[in-house]
């Protein structure tokens, strides 16, 4: 989504988790969590190491959906309606955003800020 070879791992942990945060102020080492067990066995299942019908599934399926909801709901309020009917972003200005967003958040989530 904005071409960046980084870790996807820890881009996708930092910036979902950063948007699971904003609304919830649960413990986001937490829902980096739950994005770290969701990516890894979606990881599983696109290479094959998994089976669809494995049980395992079950155990992330909802954290998948509750991670999935929030995520979208905070970043459709997050980039407001200008944003939204945009027809093109450059991935350059999106990937700022959510580098500055992510920085934002973990200072705001800083033990000894404020």
């Amino acid at each position: 989504m904005t071409d960046e070879k980084q870790d996807v791992s820890k881009l996708v942990s930092d910036r979902n988790s950063g948007l699971c945060c904003v609304s919830n102020s649960d413990d986001r080492s937490k829902w980096k969590q739950d994005v770290k067990d969701v990516y890894d066995m979606r990881s599983q299942l696109l290479h094959g190491s998994i089976s669809p019908f494995d049980e395992k599934i079950n155990s992330v399926m909802g954290r998948a959906a509750k991670l999935g909801e929030e995520a979208i709901i905070q970043a459709l309020f997050l980039f407001g309606e200008e944003a939204l009917i945009a027809e093109t972003v450059a991935t350059r200005r999106l990937a700022k955003w959510f580098d500055d967003f992510v920085d934002y958040i973990d200072a705001r989530l800083e033990p000894n800020a404020g």
